[in-house]
């Protein structure tokens, strides 16, 4: 069978703890309300005589102005903080930049190069397919006919330009004309 529980001491967790033990616990505590003096080592907060009228908050109000005119007067040191702040941050920033900047430089140039690189390697790529060699054979054959097709065209206009002039040469010959 187990003991009975007599009670716990809350200090140490202690569940076997007698009871009788905690009855002198107040013996040595100051008799506030029994009328009995207090121990000279008990020290008492001062509490003042007495207590002002109205609401226990104060004047919220004059509080209030109080507050506003405390921050107008401390503005001044933190707009002169925020602005030492912000400089120091865009000094830092600037030196950052400059110390990145080389290295931002050689990968734009890196990142060109690859570009132009890319490109070439496609256009000599697609330069060689197939259809591309026929697309230009194509063209080729395209300008031979049109340049051929010009000179068919000149050739035939100087015939006619002969065949013209050998008639009219022709109808006049040995004839005089007058002009009267």
């Amino acid at each position: 069978m187990l003991p009975a529980f007599t009670g716990m001491d809350m200090g140490s967790g202690r569940r076997d703890v007698n009871l009788g033990d905690f009855a002198n616990i107040y013996q040595n505590a100051p008799a506030v309300f029994s009328g009995n003096t207090l121990p000279t080592n008990y020290a008492s907060p001062e509490q003042p005589g007495a207590y002002p009228a109205g609401s226990p908050l104060g004047n919220l109000s004059q509080s209030y102005r109080d507050r506003l005119e405390y921050e107008k007067a401390l503005m001044p040191f933190q707009l002169e903080y925020q602005q030492k702040v912000a400089d120091i941050t865009s000094a830092q920033q600037n030196k950052q930049l400059a110390s990145l900047y080389p290295y931002l430089s050689q990968a734009g140039t890196e990142a060109t190069q690859r570009s132009l690189a890319a490109s070439q390697a496609y256009r000599a790529f697609a330069e060689g397919l197939p259809s591309n060699v026929q697309n230009i054979m194509a063209s080729k054959q395209n300008q031979a006919y049109s340049a051929a097709q010009g000179e068919a065209a000149r050739a035939q206009a100087i015939a006619l330009q002969q065949d013209a002039a050998n008639r009219f040469r022709g109808s006049f010959a040995g004839k005089y004309v007058s002009y009267a």
